[in-house]
C-alpha cells in the first residue's frame, strides 16, 4: 500500500489506537477530526499520553534526519509530541489518536498534566467531535510563528 495522508482509511489504519470509544472522521473544522463513538462522562479521563521525554533540539535533529527516508508520510504517521515547558518534550514515535483531536478556543477536552492525559470538560454526546485548546500546552515561539499556526495567536 502506497500510503495516502488524504484517504481516511488509510488514516485510521495507520494511526495508533490511543483513545477507546473514538474514530477519526472528515471534520468540519479542519482536516479530519476525532469523533466520539460513544456518550463520555464529564471529567472522564480519555487516555493518558505517553513517550520519552527529550530535548526540544534533539527531538528537531531527529525529525531533520528522518525527513528525507519518509517523504510524505512524516507528518502522519511519526514523531508526535506534546510541550512539556521551554526546553523539552513528550515524543511518541508513531501517530495516535490524540493528533487527530482540533483545535478550539472552547475546547471540550482539556491536557492535564503529572501524568499527562485527557480529560473530558463536559458530557460528550456520542457523535461529537472532541476538540482541545492547543494554547494550554507551553508552545514555543518558534513553533507558535510558523504561518500554519497563526490561528493560535492572539486568541
Amino acid at each position: 500500500m502506497i500510503f495516502d495522508p488524504n484517504n481516511l482509511s488509510h488514516v485510521r489504519e495507520l494511526t495508533l489506537d490511543n483513545i477507546n470509544d473514538t474514530q477519526i472522521n472528515k471534520s468540519e473544522l479542519h482536516g479530519f477530526g476525532l469523533f466520539a463513538t460513544q456518550s463520555i462522562k464529564q471529567d472522564c479521563i480519555l487516555c493518558l499520553l505517553d513517550g520519552q521525554v527529550i530535548v526540544k533540539q534533539v527531538y528537531a535533529h531527529i525529525c531533520e534526519a528522518l525527513l528525507p527516508s519518509v517523504k510524505g508520510v512524516e507528518s502522519y504517521l511519526f514523531m508526535e509530541c506534546n510541550y512539556l515547558n521551554e526546553h523539552e518534550i513528550l515524543a511518541r514515535t508513531f501517530r495516535t489518536k490524540y493528533s487527530y483531536i482540533n483545535h478550539s478556543s472552547l475546547p471540550n477536552v482539556s491536557i492535564k498534566y503529572h501524568p499527562i492525559r485527557i480529560v473530558a470538560n463536559q458530557h460528550i454526546s456520542q457523535g461529537t467531535e472532541l476538540t482541545i485548546d492547543y494554547r494550554q500546552e507551553p508552545l514555543t515561539k518558534s513553533y507558535l510563528a510558523k504561518p500554519e499556526k497563526q490561528f493560535l495567536q492572539g486568541k
